[in-house]
């Protein structure tokens, strides 16, 4: 091979490393972007789903407070159940959790 075929040769790998180093700094940079993109949707679904779940706790915490009040004062099971659009059987199975059956 001769010299200038040698130089040739030479500068051609070099570009192919360059290329090289190009594309895989490309892919990593891509996959970082898709990394960080994930984690926000996840985020954001995470958040979703935790407010949903408090909120339903909370109202949850609610009712049970209003059935707790409403037999304290004198209501009956079925008026408790009327008022708390709860089945008669769930209205005893909280009172029964707060011992008050």
């Amino acid at each position: 091979m001769t010299i200038k075929g040698k130089k040739a040769y030479q500068k051609h790998k070099r570009n192919l490393l360059v290329s090289k180093s190009a594309l895989e700094t490309a892919y990593l940079e891509g996959l970082d972007k898709g990394e960080e993109k994930g984690m926000e949707k996840g985020m954001e679904k995470g958040m979703e789903k935790g407010m949903e779940k408090g909120m339903e706790k909370g109202m949850e915490k609610s009712y049970i407070e209003v059935i707790i009040n409403c037999f304290k004062n004198g209501f009956n099971i079925s008026q408790i159940s009327v008022i708390t659009s709860m089945t008669v059987e769930k209205v005893e199975e909280i009172l029964k959790k707060q011992g008050l059956l």
